[in-house]
């Protein structure tokens, strides 16, 4: 008597269509976390979702980008038939490991038919990261970087195997654009329309702290994570996962802080991080996400940047020691020569301190060699330790407030506005992101980006609703300058404005134009307090309403900035144009502008200006209420 015993691949065909009916009537494929694993995003004009992931072999169905069912059904075929990722190497249930454990989770895979799961190169990296705890890690703007401004996250891998507080030796999740463009114009136009592929990386901690706080100064916040162990590991084999997989790189959403959300997810499936950027996701608006979810951000700790440890030691020392610690740093002294003179081990180990941190700053920013950094840094640390002083600072301390308290990027305001004799109402809209009369606390001094300021008035006579303007960017970096660092002040604005010589609310309402101005600078003082500044500025306006249609303008812009209390922002500027070419004569300005903060998100601007052409003089004031989310 002879038995017919189904073949090993019948017997697999007919497990993997009962665990496909299966997963039908749980509607796996309509689960949120199965779009978190596969990325998927609904489209905008049509049914459906698209996965922002775009390596063909991360699919393991043809459409799986677009049809989450088929890519469900065909991943499982993967596993059951014991595929293998040509691109990675390993069968699919490694390649796709994340995936493996939640839909084992799901359906309860049976081990006699499905095999045991063995994933060695997986588990070897999962050992050596042995990983404890994760925070999210934030570098701050620097001062003469208001690009910066849109800052960078990354999350922090802390092992148990480290010593404790030992976080240098932590390992980084990063997530950013492979680069090859040193062209500026072309690096900007192809990061806005996500012309870079954008990969995950893990890398040392150490090389990017060292990047942060030592070669571009940014003070550095980290924001633990309450995550368990398990929860850890959901988000680590999801990274594995993302080894080597490409999706487009859009500077304003689709960027380092917006994807490493969408990796937090997967550690939390309970979390919508995700959703509230539909359209652009600015790095501290989603660490206020991060911290507004209950019980997910721990301790907050923060590291100053190199050049905040020398401004915070150059206020601790007198007159006397920075002159010799410049002397010292500029290789026109002797150390222990130049320290001499001075009164008391402390004053002398201040100086030489200050001394090695102003080598170490410069050859840092590139305005010192290697040679030259290395032999004066030697002679300064060889003085040094020849003085038994210890602790001769006091550190930095924590600013106030933390970047994720500040107030929001979005911004929306209303008032009166007062010109050429008529009184309208004024609206201005501006979804990111802060301007040098915002509330400071949280942001960085003397930088500014606003990003499609939108002005619109309302005659209240009339009742015509008018185009104010449009600022399409507007930066300013005021670097205040001192013996000690040296920067380059500067400003670019682009939009689109009314001719320079047309009154708004006349008869004749000026023609619109586009316009490009800007120019360096140098400026003085203390941003967090009191900055004066002169900019050397050009301007050109492509517009119907001006002689010729074309203006190209250059001039001076002069005027302070500050913070006369702690919930008020003033600023003062003054600026004359001369026409140079296309419609001549010349435009003069003084414009004053304060606001008083009402609450953390709230505020009230009071601006002046008084404008003085060939054509007319006029007088604009406004007051507005400005609400910021």
């Amino acid at each position: 008597m002879c038995l017919l015993l189904p073949s090993a691949a019948h017997a697999r065909g007919t497990y993997l269509a009962q665990l496909q009916a299966r997963a039908a009537r749980l509607h796996l494929s309509q689960r949120h976390y199965w779009h978190v694993l596969l990325h998927y995003e609904s489209n905008w004009f049509t049914p459906g979702v698209t996965s922002a992931a775009v390596t063909p072999w991360f699919f393991n169905a043809p459409d799986g980008r677009t049809d989450p069912r088929g890519e469900l059904d065909a991943t499982l075929a993967a596993f059951v038939h014991h595929a293998t990722v040509s691109a990675r190497g390993e069968p699919a249930a490694c390649a796709f490991i994340a995936r493996y454990h939640w839909l084992d989770r799901q359906l309860h895979f049976d081990p006699r038919r499905m095999g045991r799961l063995r994933c060695p190169s997986f588990e070897h990296w999962l050992k050596a990261l042995d990983p404890r705890s994760v925070s999210v890690v934030f570098p701050t703007a620097y001062i003469n970087s208001p690009a910066s401004m849109f800052g960078h996250t990354l999350l922090r891998i802390d092992g148990g195997g480290r010593a404790s507080g030992m976080q240098l030796l932590a390992y980084a999740v990063n997530y950013a654009a492979d680069v090859n463009q040193a062209n500026g114009v072309m690096f900007a136009l192809k990061g806005m329309t996500g012309g870079y592929a954008g990969r995950f990386g893990l890398f040392p901690y150490y090389d990017k702290v060292k990047q942060y706080t030592r070669i571009e100064n940014r003070d550095i916040w980290s924001y633990k994570l309450d995550l368990t162990h398990a929860q850890i590991v959901r988000l680590l084999r999801h990274l594995w996962e993302l080894k080597g997989v490409d999706f487009p790189y859009y500077f304003f959403r689709s960027n380092c802080s917006f994807q490493l959300l969408a990796l937090l997810e997967a550690a939390r499936p309970d979390l919508d991080l995700t959703g509230p950027f539909p359209v652009y996701a600015i790095p501290t608006d989603t660490l206020r996400v991060l911290t507004r979810q209950p019980g997910l951000v721990g301790s907050i700790s923060y590291r100053p940047s190199r050049a905040t440890v020398l401004r915070n030691d150059l206020g601790q020392v007198d007159a006397r020691q920075r002159r010799a610690a410049l002397q010292i740093a500029a290789g026109k002294a002797a150390p222990a020569k130049a320290v001499r003179a001075l009164s008391g081990a402390r004053r002398r180990a201040q100086t030489l301190e200050v001394a090695h941190d102003a080598v170490a700053y410069r050859f840092a920013a590139g305005q010192l060699a290697r040679s030259q950094a290395v032999k004066r840094a030697r002679r300064i640390l060889l003085a040094r330790s020849r003085i038994s002083a210890t602790r001769v600072f006091t550190p930095p301390p924590r600013p106030r407030v933390n970047p994720a308290q500040g107030h929001g990027t979005a911004r929306i305001a209303a008032g009166l506005n007062w010109a050429h004799g008529r009184p309208s109402l004024s609206l201005r809209l501006r979804p990111a992101y802060h301007d040098l009369l915002d509330p400071l606390a949280g942001y960085q001094p003397g930088a500014q980006i606003d990003f499609l300021d939108l002005g619109l008035g309302v005659g209240l006579r009339d009742g015509r609703v008018r185009l104010r303007g449009l600022k399409a960017i507007d930066i300013v970096s005021i670097a205040p300058r001192t013996a000690f660092f040296k920067p380059v002040s500067w400003r670019v604005q682009t939009g689109v404005r009314r001719a320079p010589a047309a009154p708004l609310f006349a008869d004749h309402p000026g023609h619109l134009g586009y316009y490009l101005q800007g120019g360096p600078g140098l400026a003085w003082g203390n941003p967090a307090h009191w900055s004066a500044f002169a900019f050397a500025v050009a301007a050109g306006d492509a517009n119907s309403g001006l002689r010729g249609g074309y203006r190209l303008a250059v001039g001076p812009t002069v005027g302070i900035v500050g913070h006369p209390l702690p919930h008020w922002s003033l600023k003062l500027s003054g600026e004359v144009q001369t026409g140079v070419l296309g419609a001549a004569g010349h435009r003069d300005r003084l414009a004053l502008g304060q606001q008083w903060q009402l609450g953390r998100n709230d505020g009230l601007r009071l601006q002046l200006a008084f404008n003085h052409t060939d054509v007319l003089n006029w007088t604009r004031i406004e007051l507005s209420y400005r609400r910021y989310f």
